[in-house]
């Protein structure tokens, strides 16, 4: 049976109706967030980047800084496609700095 394309559960998730609604039936340590499966947290030690372990429709989610996303507050955005996406290419390590909440580009030495 072929779903709309508006259930979009996710690669950890599978869709069903039910009673008329579109329903996500997620994988064990996965659960529904904004109509997708996503990574569920114990507390904030499962969060990188400073991201807090929250309550959030009867699931615990990390919830990530401005400038961060991903499942675990992994990807750091400026990194991937913002200003810093060819700091590697350059040679440099592109990180997040929790002081001032923001992606930075640290160059090798000498550089």
């Amino acid at each position: 049976m072929l779903f709309p394309p508006e259930c979009k559960c996710g690669a950890r998730g599978t869709c069903e109706f039910r009673h008329g609604r579109k329903t996500c039936i997620c994988e064990k340590k996965y659960a529904e967030r904004d109509g997708r499966c996503t990574e569920t947290c114990m507390d904030n030690a499962d969060c990188y980047n400073e991201g807090r372990c929250l309550d959030y429709n009867g699931g615990k989610f990390c919830n990530c800084f401005w400038g961060l996303s991903g499942d675990r507050c992994e990807i750091i955005d400026d990194c991937v496609t913002g200003k810093y996406k060819d700091c590697r290419e350059d040679r440099g390590t592109c990180r997040y700095d929790s002081t001032d909440k923001t992606a930075v580009c640290v160059c090798p030495e000498g550089k």
